[in-house]
């Protein structure tokens, strides 16, 4: 086992201040951590008869809204290392008629912000109609202005699916995310934004898109998504993104842990201290399999393992693939674009296929063969990693439990199974959720892996 004496730090960004503070860890004696593909958190439990006062030290930093960003060393030497990126988004405090007094924050990622983001689209002054004229002669920041700008930017249609994430993200995210005054004060987080272009430096969160071309880089012309943004609606900006996220070909997620990540084939991408990542990008599948759909070893292994926990699930079989558009309708999404079938899995686990509908383009707008083609391209992919006789099935799901390290979310991992082990049920996976736990007094702390897509070798049937 290897050693490690864990110390671990909050620093809270209130809302209006211009430098963030430490919060002092005296009443708390544990610290939790959950990050995954969806709003993580942070969780604090108090040390029980801890006095009311010095609770309240703890409740006069983390007011409403402030972000808390948890910073942790393995061992006293190293360098402090961002870990999770949260807001104050709820409290509640219970009073006894002892006179003992609890408090309960919940503590929830910047993501979890975004999605309760929700605007309703109205016209300044009660006009009528916006012209690009008036819209570009409304104060810098301003939503309807904000609006104008990104649909000009699109008028020739979208042929690039990084360049529109981005400008939304810039145009409309970003202007939503910040108010920039509120009487004469500038909305700032402990001196930051909370929000930044794309690029930037001097905010709490910014986003990074891939670089290499998307699945429907060659025929993207529309997106249905962009009906929504019109005077009257009420669009939740999160939701939009995440509908262009289409599983599993594409992920959206907030990464908060401090280092490097894969963006692509090409790139990676870093999370720096004090900022949280907003990720768009294709699903590493050329980090995880070949092109039979077989793994290949990844480059970090989960060591000094405690406990795992092996499962699988039916609901998570597929037996075929069918891709196929968003723009035409079921009827010919099933001639146009014939689905793939496994023989050996609809043998012996009946028919569920995964149904992929692409969005992004009009009928019309390419050849049909040249339609054909771009998606069969997608769909022997998948088949190859989800389908073929050749390969596990992706059913399996693993738990890890062991000695806290800095695990990444969307990253595969080798799992290095105990020498107790009486059998091997599967060596690697794909990380969708951490869970660390810190205990403030001992200075100890565990990390709770979960993986996903876990090359089980037992007990699957063979067509021979």
């Amino acid at each position: 086992m290897a050693f490690i004496s864990p110390r671990v730090r909050l620093m809270a960004y209130r809302p209006f201040d211009k430098e963030p503070v430490e919060v002092p860890l005296d009443p708390i004696t544990k610290i939790s951590s959950n990050r995954g593909f969806g709003p993580g958190s942070i969780s604090l439990t108090f040390t029980r008869g801890v006095a009311p006062g010095e609770i309240r030290k703890v409740m006069d930093l983390l007011t409403d809204q402030t972000v808390v960003q948890l910073q942790v060393k393995r061992k006293p030497g190293d360098e402090w290392r961002q870990l999770n990126l949260c807001h104050v988004s709820s409290a509640s405090t219970t009073i006894h008629a002892k006179g003992e007094e609890s408090w309960s924050p919940e503590l929830v990622t910047l993501d979890g912000k975004l999605q309760n983001q929700v605007y309703f689209i109205s016209l300044p002054n009660g006009a009528k109609k916006l012209t690009p004229e008036e819209a570009a002669g409304l104060p810098e920041g301003s939503f309807p202005r904000a609006l104008m700008q990104f649909g000009e930017s699109f008028k020739g249609g979208v042929k690039s699916l990084k360049r529109l994430i981005e400008n939304f993200w810039d145009e409309i995210i970003v202007t939503l995310m910040n108010p920039e005054q509120y009487g004469t004060r500038t909305v700032v987080f402990g001196g930051k934004r909370l929000a930044g272009p794309v690029g930037s430096d001097d905010a709490l969160s910014t986003l990074k898109v891939f670089s290499t071309p998307s699945y429907t880089e060659q025929f993207i012309s529309f997106f249905s998504f962009l009906n929504q943004i019109s005077i009257g609606n009420s669009p939740n900006f999160y939701q939009i993104i995440s509908s262009l996220a289409t599983a599993p070909l594409y992920e959206w997620f907030f990464d908060p842990l401090q280092g490097n990540g894969v963006l692509d084939e090409e790139t990676k991408y870093t999370v720096k201290n004090s900022q949280g990542l907003f990720v768009f990008r294709k699903t590493p599948f050329f980090d995880m399999f070949d092109q039979s759909g077989k793994w290949i070893e990844p480059a970090e292994t989960i060591t000094d393992i405690h406990q795992l926990n092996y499962g699988h699930k039916d609901s998570d079989i597929y037996t075929g693939v069918h891709v196929g558009l968003t723009a035409f309708d079921l009827g010919a999404n099933a001639i146009v674009f014939k689905p793939k079938w496994s023989g050996l899995l609809g043998a012996t686990h009946g028919h569920r296929p995964l149904q992929i509908k692409m969005d992004g383009i009009k009928p019309g707008d390419m050849e049909p063969d040249q339609i054909t083609d771009a998606l069969s391209k997608i769909q022997d992919r998948l088949f190859a990693i989800f389908c073929d006789s050749e390969v596990p099935r992706r059913n399996a799901s693993v738990s890890a439990n062991c000695t806290f390290d800095f695990f990444r979310v969307g990253q595969p991992y080798k799992i290095e199974t105990p020498k107790s082990a009486k059998k091997d049920y599967g060596s690697y996976g794909y990380v969708t959720q951490v869970k660390d736990t810190f205990s403030i007094q001992e200075a100890e702390a565990s990390s709770n892996v979960s993986l996903k897509w876990i090359d089980r070798l037992s007990g699957i049937p063979s067509e021979s």
